[in-house]
């Protein structure tokens, strides 16, 4: 199998952000098995596919390397809690909350 080549675009931070499904402003998750669905084309692809036009970058991708942000992920904070990085109440003195949304 030939080597695949990634290309790159540049954000407004000069960080390289990788052109694929997963980056493109277009692609919604379908299912567990990380196949995207395109809602320009149509067409179901893997997370690193690039099509060959209509690749746009995901606006959420161009503050990445602003700084000052926060992870929040549910599988970070998870991660960080079950090593004992940090415990349950310590994160929550500091975020003011150990769940992920208020209602």
């Amino acid at each position: 199998m030939g080597e695949i080549i990634k290309k790159f675009y540049k954000n407004k931070y000069n960080i390289n952000i990788v052109m694929c499904c997963a980056s493109c402003r277009h692609h919604m998750v379908k299912g567990e098995d990380n196949v995207r669905m395109c809602k320009k084309y149509h067409m179901a692809n893997e997370s690193d596919y690039l099509c060959t036009s209509g690749w746009e970058m995901d606006p959420s991708l161009d503050n990445a390397g602003k700084g000052g942000g926060k992870v929040k992920r549910g599988e970070y904070l998870r991660y960080v809690l079950n090593k004992g990085i940090l415990n349950a109440e310590e994160w929550e003195k500091e975020h003011g909350s150990k769940y992920l949304s208020k209602r």
